[in-house]
């Protein structure tokens, strides 16, 4: 007798797991399934299509341009790969790095963070904001309507460029212009050229323009504070002996002449 009921008591152990494991497969199944029409949900629903995006940081870029380099609208939310579109805007010459996001159930959100302009490039009838590295960032023609940065001319130093180079976005020009544009421009009237201008001549490199003043050819932008020693001292010679020039040059420093 007490083999016969531990032989049952065994049969219903097994049966217990038997039930229990295929109940494990049930649910798995269930699970599998319920995992499956999400998926199918996502990949077909509306209301996981672009529809939204929101932008932020942008002053010298335009929501539009932007908004080009972002999936169409009706793209599908989870097919959209964050890292992908950051850069693609990353390749917007004024974009330095950008951060998007996915928010569902159908938005992009982004964020940029654009280069600092230094300066204003002025040539072929263009104004461009260039950065310290000498990148061209944008045409202030091209900037938002009510966009800080259109006051830019007069608030950045500005290089005007006769004979070019004609650039844009994207080109590079020398970075030593734009630091000695930087250093010089603040510095006009003590340096004795005050309403001038600076002037860039791919020859000669850097030249400061004034009304009634001689031209000071500067060069590019290596050894700027002892070119402008060499520029004072040579304007101080002028003044003590009532010399009148029409150029100082002071691009070597070896030989700076005037005449």
């Amino acid at each position: 007798m007490a083999q016969q009921g531990g032989a049952a008591s065994q049969t219903g152990l097994v049966r217990r797991i038997f039930s229990l494991w295929v109940l494990g497969k049930v649910l798995a199944l269930a699970i599998l399934a319920g995992g499956g029409w999400l998926v199918y949900q996502g990949a077909t629903s509306p209301a996981f299509r672009l529809s939204q995006t929101t932008v932020r940081g942008n002053d010298l870029v335009s929501a539009d341009e932007i908004v080009t380099a972002l999936p169409a609208a009706g793209t599908n939310i989870f097919t959209v790969r964050s890292s992908r579109v950051e850069r693609a805007l990353e390749a917007i010459p004024a974009i330095e790095r950008s951060d998007v996001s996915l928010v569902l159930p159908s938005t992009v959100r982004v964020t940029v963070h654009e280069r600092k302009p230094r300066a204003v490039w002025e040539a072929g009838g263009r104004q461009a904001l260039i950065d310290a590295d000498g990148l061209v960032l944008v045409d202030i023609a091209d900037l938002k309507p009510g966009s800080p940065l259109q006051s830019a001319p007069s608030t950045l130093p500005s290089v005007r460029a006769p004979d070019g180079p004609f650039v844009g976005l994207g080109d590079r020009i020398d970075p030593g212009v734009v630091l000695l544009a930087e250093s010089i421009v603040p510095h006009l009237e003590i340096a004795g050229v005050a309403g001038g201008q600076v002037e860039y001549h791919p020859s000669t490199g850097v030249t400061l323009v004034a009304p009634g003043a001689p031209r000071v050819i500067l060069g590019f932008g290596d050894n700027i504070d002892a070119k402008l020693t060499a520029y004072r001292a040579i304007r101080s010679h002028l003044e003590q002996t009532h010399t009148t020039a029409q150029l100082i040059d002071v691009r070597f420093l070896e030989r700076p002449y005037y005449r």
